[in-house]
Protein backbone atom coordinates (compact mmCIF):
# COMPACT_ATOMS: atom_id res chain seq x y z
CA UNK A 1 0.00 0.00 0.00
CA UNK A 2 1.39 3.49 -0.86
CA UNK A 3 2.35 5.74 1.89
CA UNK A 4 0.26 8.79 2.58
CA UNK A 5 2.25 11.34 4.03
CA UNK A 6 0.06 13.55 6.80
CA UNK A 7 -1.20 16.82 5.37
CA UNK A 8 -2.00 19.09 8.17
CA UNK A 9 -2.11 19.04 12.15
CA UNK A 10 -5.36 20.11 14.10
CA UNK A 11 -4.60 20.40 17.61
CA UNK A 12 -6.78 21.16 20.92
CA UNK A 13 -5.64 23.82 22.77
CA UNK A 14 -6.28 23.50 26.79
CA UNK A 15 -4.58 20.95 28.56
CA UNK A 16 -3.29 19.72 25.00
CA UNK A 17 -0.51 21.84 24.29
CA UNK A 18 -0.61 24.22 27.14
CA UNK A 19 -1.63 23.40 31.06
CA UNK A 20 -4.13 25.61 31.75
CA UNK A 21 -6.22 24.44 34.92
CA UNK A 22 -5.65 27.76 36.74
CA UNK A 23 -7.82 29.19 34.27
CA UNK A 24 -10.77 27.52 33.42
CA UNK A 25 -12.61 30.18 36.12
CA UNK A 26 -11.10 33.05 34.28
CA UNK A 27 -12.28 31.76 30.77
CA UNK A 28 -15.75 31.19 31.89
CA UNK A 29 -16.20 34.11 33.66
CA UNK A 30 -14.33 36.52 30.92
CA UNK A 31 -11.98 37.58 33.89
CA UNK A 32 -9.44 39.39 31.61
CA UNK A 33 -7.28 40.99 34.41
CA UNK A 34 -7.63 37.67 36.66
CA UNK A 35 -6.89 35.90 33.61
CA UNK A 36 -3.56 38.03 33.24
CA UNK A 37 -2.55 37.35 36.30
CA UNK A 38 -2.79 33.98 36.35
CA UNK A 39 -0.69 32.67 33.31
CA UNK A 40 2.51 32.36 34.80
CA UNK A 41 0.61 29.43 36.71
CA UNK A 42 0.30 27.83 33.26
CA UNK A 43 2.98 25.68 31.34
CA UNK A 44 3.57 24.19 27.16
CA UNK A 45 3.63 20.89 27.80
CA UNK A 46 7.50 19.27 27.40
CA UNK A 47 7.21 18.08 23.94
CA UNK A 48 4.98 20.94 22.24
CA UNK A 49 7.63 23.45 20.99
CA UNK A 50 9.74 20.36 19.80
CA UNK A 51 6.70 19.13 17.34
CA UNK A 52 5.34 22.64 16.48
CA UNK A 53 9.01 23.70 15.50
CA UNK A 54 9.53 20.45 13.76
CA UNK A 55 5.74 20.68 11.52
CA UNK A 56 6.99 24.15 10.73
CA UNK A 57 10.26 22.73 9.31
CA UNK A 58 8.27 19.83 7.26
CA UNK A 59 5.99 22.93 5.81
CA UNK A 60 2.98 20.76 7.64
CA UNK A 61 0.13 22.98 7.52
CA UNK A 62 -1.02 23.50 11.35
CA UNK A 63 -4.24 24.77 12.80
CA UNK A 64 -5.85 25.48 16.89
CA UNK A 65 -9.59 24.42 16.74
CA UNK A 66 -10.87 25.47 20.22
CA UNK A 67 -13.89 26.07 22.26
CA UNK A 68 -12.43 28.52 24.57
CA UNK A 69 -13.08 32.38 22.80
CA UNK A 70 -10.80 34.04 20.68
CA UNK A 71 -9.72 36.90 23.50
CA UNK A 72 -8.12 33.97 25.45
CA UNK A 73 -7.04 32.12 22.58
CA UNK A 74 -5.12 34.90 21.38
CA UNK A 75 -3.99 35.98 24.97
CA UNK A 76 -2.57 32.82 25.80
CA UNK A 77 -0.58 32.11 22.89
CA UNK A 78 0.74 35.33 22.71
CA UNK A 79 2.17 35.06 26.36
CA UNK A 80 3.86 31.55 25.50
CA UNK A 81 4.92 32.71 22.18
CA UNK A 82 3.26 30.53 19.93
CA UNK A 83 3.13 32.28 17.19
CA UNK A 84 3.05 29.36 14.60
CA UNK A 85 -0.54 28.62 13.60
CA UNK A 86 -1.53 28.52 9.93
CA UNK A 87 -5.40 28.88 10.95
CA UNK A 88 -7.13 29.37 14.61
CA UNK A 89 -11.01 28.54 14.79
CA UNK A 90 -12.22 29.42 18.53
CA UNK A 91 -15.50 29.50 19.94
CA UNK A 92 -16.48 33.12 18.40
CA UNK A 93 -16.22 31.25 14.97
CA UNK A 94 -18.77 28.47 15.34
CA UNK A 95 -21.03 29.45 18.25
CA UNK A 96 -22.56 27.87 20.92
CA UNK A 97 -24.16 25.13 18.60
CA UNK A 98 -20.61 24.62 16.78
CA UNK A 99 -18.47 23.61 19.80
CA UNK A 100 -16.78 20.73 20.14
CA UNK A 101 -17.98 17.42 20.12
CA UNK A 102 -19.69 19.21 17.34
CA UNK A 103 -17.34 18.37 13.87
CA UNK A 104 -17.70 22.06 12.54
CA UNK A 105 -14.70 23.60 14.04
CA UNK A 106 -12.71 20.99 12.95
CA UNK A 107 -14.40 21.31 9.52
CA UNK A 108 -14.05 24.47 9.20
CA UNK A 109 -10.17 24.25 9.47
CA UNK A 110 -9.96 21.94 6.81
CA UNK A 111 -11.94 24.32 4.83
CA UNK A 112 -9.63 27.29 5.50
CA UNK A 113 -6.46 24.87 5.38
CA UNK A 114 -7.37 23.88 2.14
CA UNK A 115 -6.66 20.31 3.03
CA UNK A 116 -8.55 18.27 -0.07
CA UNK A 117 -8.13 14.69 2.19
CA UNK A 118 -9.40 14.83 5.47
CA UNK A 119 -8.17 11.03 6.25
CA UNK A 120 -4.32 12.35 6.05
CA UNK A 121 -5.60 15.03 8.51
CA UNK A 122 -4.82 14.32 12.59
CA UNK A 123 -6.10 15.97 15.32
CA UNK A 124 -4.23 16.22 18.32
CA UNK A 125 -7.22 16.62 21.70
CA UNK A 126 -6.89 15.13 25.34
CA UNK A 127 -11.12 14.69 25.31
CA UNK A 128 -13.52 12.64 24.91
CA UNK A 129 -15.29 15.66 22.72
CA UNK A 130 -12.17 16.06 20.61
CA UNK A 131 -12.47 12.16 20.00
CA UNK A 132 -15.74 12.84 18.63
CA UNK A 133 -15.16 16.13 16.99
CA UNK A 134 -12.72 14.39 14.60
CA UNK A 135 -13.92 11.33 13.70
CA UNK A 136 -17.27 13.29 12.79
CA UNK A 137 -15.05 15.53 10.92
CA UNK A 138 -13.32 12.66 9.10
CA UNK A 139 -9.84 13.42 10.86
CA UNK A 140 -7.86 10.74 12.77
CA UNK A 141 -8.08 11.44 16.56
CA UNK A 142 -4.83 11.19 18.09
CA UNK A 143 -4.69 11.07 22.13
CA UNK A 144 -1.35 13.32 22.98
CA UNK A 145 0.63 11.10 25.65
CA UNK A 146 2.38 13.88 26.98
CA UNK A 147 -0.82 16.07 27.93
CA UNK A 148 -3.36 15.61 30.87
CA UNK A 149 -3.84 12.18 32.16
CA UNK A 150 -7.47 12.39 32.29
CA UNK A 151 -9.08 9.18 31.32
CA UNK A 152 -10.69 9.22 27.70
CA UNK A 153 -13.93 6.86 27.19
CA UNK A 154 -14.29 7.55 23.42
CA UNK A 155 -10.90 5.09 21.47
CA UNK A 156 -8.72 7.55 19.43
CA UNK A 157 -6.92 6.37 16.01
CA UNK A 158 -4.09 6.24 18.57
CA UNK A 159 -2.29 7.69 21.49
CA UNK A 160 0.94 8.68 20.66
CA UNK A 161 4.37 10.18 22.62
CA UNK A 162 6.11 13.08 20.76
CA UNK A 163 8.83 10.90 19.28
CA UNK A 164 6.53 8.31 17.73
CA UNK A 165 4.38 11.28 15.73
CA UNK A 166 7.15 13.27 14.81
CA UNK A 167 8.90 10.00 13.23
CA UNK A 168 6.01 8.96 11.27
CA UNK A 169 4.64 12.08 9.34
CA UNK A 170 5.20 10.53 6.11
CA UNK A 171 2.96 8.09 6.66
CA UNK A 172 -0.43 8.19 8.56
CA UNK A 173 -0.89 4.54 8.21
CA UNK A 174 2.11 4.28 10.89
CA UNK A 175 0.24 6.21 13.36
CA UNK A 176 -2.79 3.72 13.07
CA UNK A 177 -3.38 0.76 15.64
CA UNK A 178 -1.46 -2.43 14.48
CA UNK A 179 -4.82 -4.52 14.27
CA UNK A 180 -6.49 -1.80 12.54
CA UNK A 181 -3.45 -2.32 10.14
CA UNK A 182 -3.67 -5.61 9.71
CA UNK A 183 -7.36 -5.55 8.58
CA UNK A 184 -6.91 -3.59 6.42
CA UNK A 185 -4.02 -5.33 4.74
CA UNK A 186 -5.43 -8.49 5.41
CA UNK A 187 -1.57 -10.12 6.52
CA UNK A 188 0.59 -9.14 8.91
CA UNK A 189 3.43 -8.99 7.11
CA UNK A 190 3.33 -5.93 5.73
CA UNK A 191 6.08 -3.42 6.09
CA UNK A 192 5.43 -1.16 8.72
CA UNK A 193 8.09 0.00 11.60
CA UNK A 194 6.08 -0.44 14.49
CA UNK A 195 2.82 -1.92 16.83
CA UNK A 196 0.94 0.56 17.61
CA UNK A 197 -1.00 -0.43 20.65
CA UNK A 198 -3.23 2.15 23.75
CA UNK A 199 -3.25 1.34 27.12
CA UNK A 200 -6.09 1.23 29.00
CA UNK A 201 -7.14 1.57 33.24
CA UNK A 202 -8.70 -1.40 34.73
CA UNK A 203 -11.81 0.23 33.77
CA UNK A 204 -11.22 -0.11 29.94
CA UNK A 205 -10.87 3.65 29.33
CA UNK A 206 -7.95 5.12 27.17
CA UNK A 207 -5.27 7.39 29.35
CA UNK A 208 -1.61 7.51 29.16
CA UNK A 209 -0.26 5.58 32.27
CA UNK A 210 2.96 4.73 34.04
CA UNK A 211 4.05 1.35 32.70
CA UNK A 212 3.31 -0.71 35.87
CA UNK A 213 0.44 0.65 35.90
CA UNK A 214 -1.18 -0.70 32.42
CA UNK A 215 -3.22 -4.10 32.62
CA UNK A 216 -5.54 -3.77 29.65
CA UNK A 217 -3.90 -2.87 26.52
CA UNK A 218 -5.90 -2.81 23.00
CA UNK A 219 -4.03 -3.24 19.44
CA UNK A 220 -7.48 -2.28 17.23
CA UNK A 221 -10.58 -0.19 17.42
CA UNK A 222 -14.34 -1.52 17.15
CA UNK A 223 -17.18 0.46 15.97
CA UNK A 224 -20.45 -1.01 16.45
CA UNK A 225 -23.87 0.11 14.46
CA UNK A 226 -25.51 1.46 17.67
CA UNK A 227 -25.10 5.28 16.82
CA UNK A 228 -25.34 7.35 13.72
CA UNK A 229 -21.71 7.83 13.86
CA UNK A 230 -20.18 4.96 15.01
CA UNK A 231 -22.43 2.96 12.25
CA UNK A 232 -20.97 5.10 9.52
CA UNK A 233 -17.46 4.60 10.87
CA UNK A 234 -18.45 0.83 10.41
CA UNK A 235 -18.99 0.79 6.81
CA UNK A 236 -15.28 2.46 6.28
CA UNK A 237 -13.70 0.56 8.79
CA UNK A 238 -12.38 -3.19 7.65
CA UNK A 239 -11.40 -4.66 11.29
CA UNK A 240 -15.23 -3.18 12.38
CA UNK A 241 -16.48 -5.17 9.58
CA UNK A 242 -14.46 -8.28 10.33
CA UNK A 243 -15.64 -8.65 13.78
CA UNK A 244 -19.04 -8.29 13.37
CA UNK A 245 -18.59 -11.75 11.19
CA UNK A 246 -18.31 -13.06 14.52
CA UNK A 247 -22.59 -12.05 15.21
CA UNK A 248 -23.83 -13.40 12.01
CA UNK A 249 -21.93 -17.08 12.31
CA UNK A 250 -21.88 -19.32 14.75
CA UNK A 251 -18.70 -20.95 12.85
CA UNK A 252 -16.41 -17.98 12.71
CA UNK A 253 -13.27 -19.07 12.18
CA UNK A 254 -10.67 -15.73 12.92
CA UNK A 255 -8.56 -14.97 9.59
CA UNK A 256 -4.72 -16.44 9.72
CA UNK A 257 -3.59 -12.73 9.76
CA UNK A 258 -4.87 -11.87 13.74
CA UNK A 259 -3.23 -15.64 14.76
CA UNK A 260 0.01 -14.22 12.87
CA UNK A 261 -0.37 -10.67 14.88
CA UNK A 262 -1.08 -12.28 18.49
CA UNK A 263 1.66 -14.84 17.89
CA UNK A 264 4.16 -11.71 17.31
CA UNK A 265 1.97 -9.88 20.84
CA UNK A 266 2.71 -13.26 22.65
CA UNK A 267 6.45 -12.96 21.99
CA UNK A 268 6.80 -9.41 21.92
CA UNK A 269 4.63 -8.23 25.12
CA UNK A 270 6.33 -9.69 27.84
CA UNK A 271 9.26 -7.43 27.16
CA UNK A 272 7.52 -4.22 26.99
CA UNK A 273 5.91 -5.82 30.20
CA UNK A 274 8.85 -7.28 32.01
CA UNK A 275 12.04 -4.94 30.72
CA UNK A 276 13.64 -7.76 29.52
CA UNK A 277 14.45 -9.82 26.51
CA UNK A 278 14.15 -13.43 27.99
CA UNK A 279 10.98 -12.50 29.63
CA UNK A 280 7.49 -14.55 28.89
CA UNK A 281 4.25 -14.97 30.65
CA UNK A 282 3.62 -18.18 32.37
CA UNK A 283 0.30 -18.55 31.26
CA UNK A 284 -1.47 -17.62 28.12
CA UNK A 285 -5.33 -17.59 28.24
CA UNK A 286 -8.24 -16.62 26.69
CA UNK A 287 -12.12 -15.92 28.19
CA UNK A 288 -13.74 -18.76 27.31
CA UNK A 289 -17.05 -18.91 25.09
CA UNK A 290 -20.30 -19.93 27.08
CA UNK A 291 -21.21 -23.58 26.97
CA UNK A 292 -22.51 -25.01 23.77
CA UNK A 293 -21.03 -21.74 22.13
CA UNK A 294 -18.74 -21.51 19.34
CA UNK A 295 -14.78 -21.57 21.38
CA UNK A 296 -13.75 -19.34 18.93
CA UNK A 297 -10.89 -18.22 21.11
CA UNK A 298 -10.01 -21.38 22.82
CA UNK A 299 -9.42 -22.65 18.79
CA UNK A 300 -7.73 -19.36 18.08
CA UNK A 301 -5.45 -19.79 21.22
CA UNK A 302 -4.62 -23.37 19.77
CA UNK A 303 -3.36 -22.03 16.89
CA UNK A 304 -1.69 -19.02 18.07
CA UNK A 305 0.59 -22.41 19.97
CA UNK A 306 1.31 -23.86 17.04
CA UNK A 307 2.82 -21.17 15.69
CA UNK A 308 4.50 -19.69 18.48
CA UNK A 309 8.30 -19.97 20.29
CA UNK A 310 7.35 -18.61 23.71
CA UNK A 311 8.34 -20.44 26.31
CA UNK A 312 4.81 -19.84 27.87
CA UNK A 313 1.92 -22.58 28.83
CA UNK A 314 -0.91 -22.23 26.83
CA UNK A 315 -4.19 -23.13 28.52
CA UNK A 316 -7.72 -22.46 26.29
CA UNK A 317 -9.58 -23.58 29.62
CA UNK A 318 -8.17 -21.97 32.21
CA UNK A 319 -11.25 -20.17 32.85
CA UNK A 320 -15.13 -21.30 32.35
CA UNK A 321 -18.50 -20.53 32.44
CA UNK A 322 -21.02 -22.11 34.00
CA UNK A 323 -23.92 -23.72 32.35
CA UNK A 324 -27.02 -21.01 32.60
CA UNK A 325 -24.64 -18.54 32.39
CA UNK A 326 -26.03 -15.41 30.04
CA UNK A 327 -24.51 -13.30 27.28
CA UNK A 328 -23.28 -10.75 28.63
CA UNK A 329 -23.97 -8.78 25.94
CA UNK A 330 -28.00 -8.89 27.05
CA UNK A 331 -27.15 -7.74 30.65
CA UNK A 332 -26.79 -3.93 29.88
CA UNK A 333 -25.05 -2.44 32.85
CA UNK A 334 -21.42 -3.06 34.02
CA UNK A 335 -23.15 -4.11 37.62
CA UNK A 336 -25.80 -6.45 36.15
CA UNK A 337 -22.51 -8.28 33.69
CA UNK A 338 -20.07 -8.25 37.30
CA UNK A 339 -23.21 -10.12 39.16
CA UNK A 340 -23.46 -12.35 36.60
CA UNK A 341 -19.75 -13.07 36.63
CA UNK A 342 -19.48 -13.08 40.25
CA UNK A 343 -22.16 -16.21 40.14
CA UNK A 344 -21.03 -18.38 36.88
CA UNK A 345 -17.14 -17.29 36.07
CA UNK A 346 -14.32 -18.61 37.64
CA UNK A 347 -11.03 -20.45 37.05
CA UNK A 348 -11.49 -24.27 36.74
CA UNK A 349 -10.40 -26.24 40.00
CA UNK A 350 -7.86 -28.49 38.46
CA UNK A 351 -6.01 -25.06 37.25
CA UNK A 352 -6.42 -23.19 40.06
CA UNK A 353 -3.10 -24.58 42.27
CA UNK A 354 -0.84 -24.04 38.60
CA UNK A 355 -1.56 -20.22 38.19
CA UNK A 356 -1.19 -19.40 41.78
CA UNK A 357 1.70 -16.36 42.04
CA UNK A 358 2.11 -17.06 37.97
CA UNK A 359 1.92 -13.67 35.21
CA UNK A 360 -0.87 -14.39 33.03
CA UNK A 361 -2.13 -12.97 29.88
CA UNK A 362 -5.41 -12.95 28.97
CA UNK A 363 -7.26 -12.75 25.34
CA UNK A 364 -9.97 -11.23 24.33
CA UNK A 365 -11.44 -9.99 21.21
CA UNK A 366 -13.96 -7.27 21.82
CA UNK A 367 -13.91 -5.06 25.20
CA UNK A 368 -17.52 -3.14 26.18
CA UNK A 369 -17.73 -2.07 29.95
CA UNK A 370 -14.42 -4.15 30.92
CA UNK A 371 -16.50 -6.39 33.05
CA UNK A 372 -14.89 -9.65 31.96
CA UNK A 373 -11.36 -8.56 32.32
CA UNK A 374 -12.65 -7.12 35.78
CA UNK A 375 -13.53 -10.31 37.02
CA UNK A 376 -10.57 -12.47 35.75
CA UNK A 377 -8.53 -10.06 37.83
CA UNK A 378 -10.35 -10.38 40.99
CA UNK A 379 -10.01 -13.73 40.52
CA UNK A 380 -6.27 -14.19 39.60
CA UNK A 381 -5.55 -11.61 42.35
CA UNK A 382 -7.50 -13.57 44.98
CA UNK A 383 -5.72 -16.89 44.00
CA UNK A 384 -2.31 -15.01 44.82
CA UNK A 385 -3.54 -13.83 48.41
CA UNK A 386 -4.09 -17.49 49.09
CA UNK A 387 -0.62 -18.51 47.93
CA UNK A 388 0.46 -15.18 49.61
CA UNK A 389 2.28 -14.38 46.39
CA UNK A 390 1.28 -11.61 43.68
CA UNK A 391 0.71 -12.78 39.95
CA UNK A 392 1.67 -10.13 37.15
CA UNK A 393 -2.25 -10.33 35.50
CA UNK A 394 -2.04 -8.98 31.93
CA UNK A 395 -5.39 -8.58 29.74
CA UNK A 396 -4.70 -8.03 25.86
CA UNK A 397 -8.28 -6.65 24.13
CA UNK A 398 -6.72 -8.23 20.17
CA UNK A 399 -8.62 -5.21 18.82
Amino acid sequence: MESRPVSAVIFDLDDTLISTKALQAFRENRDIKGMKAKLAETRIFGPVNNILKELNEKNIPMAVVTNSPRWYVEILLDHHKLDVFDIIVAYDDVGQSGVKPSPKGISLALERLGARDPKSVIYVGDQDIDVVAAYAAGVRPIAPSWATRRPIDQVPAAILNSQTLLDNLHDVEELALIADRVALNKRFDFPKTQMNFLPLSDKGQVVPLKKEDVKLVSFGRYFSQGSSLTALLHEDHALSKEIFKKEESETYILPEYYVDLLVKVVESLPKYSFDSDDAFFDIVTVIPAKKDKNPRLENLLKRIRRKSSSKSTFIPDLFEFDRGASSLKTLGSKEKRSAELEKYFHVKEKYRSEVSGRSVLVLDDVITTGATFSAAFEILDGLARISHSAPTTFADQAW
